[in-house]
């Protein structure tokens, strides 16, 4: 059985992908938004992508406590955070996030729910094209072969 976890990858930053496995703890689930805060501190543009692919259903808390992560911070994720893509494969996941977005009439970011990995960085580095992050949008695509054929990851 694999334990739960919630891990940020920022290996391709300014991508940052985050990995949720399993149920993660209340507790797991606070370490995360502290992790998060920190790089969103960096007060840097940046683009995420959400791997839910392994996740089961968090505590009940935790929409409780990402609602209040994002009112909290909302003024800093409008100006640096470029938006989200969720991939999520599961039904219950897909109406958890649905719920999440419903719960904040308006976030302050975009956000797409996407099938793979492969999908998700095609439009994480559509993202920062846009933001003129050139170097970033070209080293992004040429990491995951996205202007190749390689199959998705």
């Amino acid at each position: 059985m694999t334990s739960a976890s919630i891990t940020l990858d920022d290996t391709h930053w300014p991508l940052l992908i985050l990995h949720f496995v399993g149920s993660p703890s209340l507790e797991q689930c606070r370490e995360f938004f502290v992790r998060r805060t920190a790089y969103l501190e960096r007060d840097e543009l940046h683009v995420g992508i959400s791997d839910a692919t392994r996740m089961k259903l968090p505590p009940p808390e935790y929409r409780q406590l990402q609602s209040e992560w994002v009112s909290r911070h909302q003024a800093r994720l409008a100006r640096t955070f470029l938006g989200t893509a969720s991939v999520i494969v599961a039904p219950d996941i897909l109406l958890l996030k649905s719920a999440s977005v419903y719960q904040h009439a308006a976030l302050p970011y975009p956000t797409i729910n996407v099938t793979t990995l492969r999908a998700g960085v095609a439009w994480a580095a559509d993202r920062l094209a846009a933001a003129g992050l050139d170097e970033a949008t070209r080293r992004l695509r040429r990491s995951f072969d996205l202007d190749g054929e390689a199959p998705p990851r």
